[in-house]
Parts: structure tokens; C-alpha cells; sequence
């Protein structure tokens, strides 16, 4: 499967544009994850595929997902086996096993909570936003309560060699580089 064709796949079974943003930044996330923790560069796309797609069938089929989407990929030829699993792996957070299962656990949860810190800007633009911003948010509970806090901080501690700081300039870091395509 190329880009292309996840990208036609997200945008003909979503039509949220919050949900649209969220699989974008999922995705800009697992990929710069890929890149910091030296994933060879062939991977790259699957990395980018497995975030656009982990959530393509929740605005259908809220109770179901995965499943869906998950049963469409496993019908096609082209969707390695280890993408399906990581979708999989995401919701069902006790199957984690692999290094893409854990990209995009860790990507999922802190990239919609940092959209949303984004949002409450003056500007609502990742210009100047910085991490003690972020972890100041995520101390309040009231704001984003529909994220997870206890998955961004068992997330973080899928990478051994890296701090909690470190996990979410990194996130940062992936919204400044793609900010065209986040519209931030």
C-alpha cells in the first residue's frame, strides 16, 4: 500500500476533519518516532500508513473499532501483516509487542492531547509552544479529559533511552515539521 492509496482510504471512510487532523498527526508522529529511533528507511511509509489508519473506522463504527477497519486491510494484498497488528495493538493495548506497536500506542494519545493544547492558543499555531506548556496541561484534568493520561505516561516509557521531556518535544518536533499539512 502507498501513501496515496491510505490517504484515499482515510479521507473516503472519514469525514471529521478533528478526526482527519488526529490521524494526520498520528501519523506525523509515528514517523518521526521511525526516525529518531533509527527505523531503517524503507519502513518509513508503513509507519506513516499505521498512524493515518489506526482510527480510520471510528467515526463509522465507534463501538467496533478497530475491527473495520482491520477486516478491510486484512482483504487487501498489499497491507503487511505487522500494520494490522499495530492498529490492533493500539486500541487492545495488552497485545503491544512490536516496535510499531509501540510508535503508534506512543503516538496516538500525546498527539491529540498536544492538537489540543495547540487549539487553546491565541494564534492556534505550534509556534512557541514548549513542553512545560504541555505537562502543565496534562496536570490538568479538566482539560482534554477524554485523553488518556495514564497511556501518554505508559507510552513514554516504551522508549528506554528517552525521557518523558524528550517523548514530547519529539511530538513537538513532528507538528513543526508537517505544520502545513496539521494547519498549525
Amino acid at each position: 500500500m502507498t501513501i496515496n492509496e491510505a490517504k484515499a482510504i482515510l479521507t473516503d471512510w472519514v469525514h471529521s476533519p478533528s478526526l482527519l487532523t488526529h490521524s494526520k498527526a498520528v501519523a506525523n508522529s509515528a514517523l518521526h518516532f521511525a526516525k529518531v529511533l533509527n527505523i531503517p528507511d524503507r519502513e518509513f511509509d508503513n509507519y506513516y500508513i499505521t498512524g493515518l489508519l489506526h482510527d480510520a473506522d471510528y467515526e463509522k463504527y465507534p463501538e467496533e473499532h478497530p475491527l473495520m477497519i482491520i477486516d478491510y486491510l486484512k482483504k487487501r494484498d498489499d497491507v503487511p501483516s505487522y500494520i494490522i497488528d499495530a492498529i490492533y495493538a493500539h486500541r487492545y493495548n495488552d497485545k503491544i509487542d512490536s516496535l510499531l506497536d509501540k510508535v503508534l500506542f506512543a503516538s496516538d494519545e500525546i498527539s491529540g492531547f498536544v492538537y489540543a493544547c495547540i487549539l487553546v492558543r491565541p494564534n492556534k499555531l505550534i509556534d512557541g509552544l514548549n513542553v512545560s506548556s504541555v505537562k502543565k496541561k496534562l496536570k490538568d484534568k479538566s482539560f482534554c479529559s477524554p485523553v488518556n493520561r495514564e497511556d501518554i505516561y505508559k507510552a513514554a516509557a516504551y522508549f528506554d533511552n528517552m525521557d518523558f521531556d524528550t517523548y514530547i518535544q519529539h511530538v513537538i518536533d513532528a507538528f513543526i515539521l508537517n505544520r502545513e499539512e496539521l494547519n498549525i
